[in-house]
């Protein structure tokens, strides 16, 4: 009868020893529990799913990021229109005194004119990637989730018409009247500045806001992928070395039982 052992090294866990350690490793090296559909088709399928959504929400991320540096942008350019016209206001308050000369007022009105030009540079030139801020009408969207639908839209107003119609391109200090006159236009192209930049301190709020929750979202989501597709590295490790035990137990004892078939036909020759 032969005592030898040829057969494959037996595993309790269902699949051969050796098959076993080469999984646990392919698993610890990886860090995944599923490598392969033969692992766990569902699983596969399902981690597949939430890639896709942590995909969705990365690049989320990165368009809501956007969206609050065009904020940042647009606050600083009205920031800065502000302050403009404030100062021509000063200069309009200065040249409506009747005391000054007139050569006095054409120094005030070469600064304010100065100014003036500035703001229409700041209106026509102020860009965010390219796009016009403040120098045409559009909607602009924003893909601030994952899927379809997930977006966020902006009115955008032509600020530089809006101003242009109050008057604003068209203050002039060159004289008392003219420059009493021009108070008005300023007061109201000021409103207007000022309600634009009240519009995007509440945009940027509500893109800051937006990208905490596709940052929570991407956690959540993240977290559930770990429990589906993620390897559990200390039963993987407890696997892979009772399955080297096997391996090696089993391994003695064919040695030893070819050793003892060895042992019979020398004594049977």
């Amino acid at each position: 009868m032969p005592l030898s052992i040829n057969g494959p090294i037996p595993y309790t866990g269902g699949v051969s020893a050796t098959e076993q350690v080469n999984r646990s490793s392919e698993r610890i090296s990886s860090g995944e529990r599923i490598n392969s559909a033969r692992d766990d088709a569902a699983g596969l399928a399902a981690a597949s799913r939430l890639s896709q959504q942590l995909n969705g929400f990365d690049v989320a991320a990165q368009n809501l990021a956007d969206g609050v540096s065009l904020s940042q942008v647009a606050d600083g350019a009205l920031g800065q229109l502000n302050d403009n016209i404030q100062r021509i206001r000063e200069l309009a308050l200065r040249a409506s005194n009747g005391s000054l000369a007139d050569s006095d007022r054409a120094a005030l009105d070469a600064e304010a004119q100065q100014l003036v030009e500035a703001n229409q540079g700041i209106l026509e030139e102020t860009r965010f990637n390219g796009r016009a801020l403040f120098n045409e009408e559009a909607t602009i969207s924003f893909q601030v989730g994952p899927n379809q639908g997930d977006q966020l839209q902006v009115s955008q107003s032509n600020l530089n018409e809006e101003l242009s119609v109050l008057g604003l391109n068209d203050v002039s200090l060159a004289s008392a009247s003219s420059a009493a006159s021009s108070l008005q236009v300023l007061d109201d192209a000021q409103e207007v500045v000022t309600e634009r930049r009240a519009e995007q301190g509440a945009l940027s709020q509500r893109f800051e806001s937006q990208f905490d929750q596709v940052q929570q979202a991407r956690e959540n989501t993240a977290a559930s992928r770990s429990r589906v597709a993620d390897a559990d590295l200390a039963r993987e490790i407890s696997d892979q070395s009772s399955a080297l035990i096997q391996e090696q137990v089993a391994t003695a004892v064919r040695g030893q039982a070819n050793a003892q078939q060895d042992i019979v036909l020398q004594l049977l020759s």
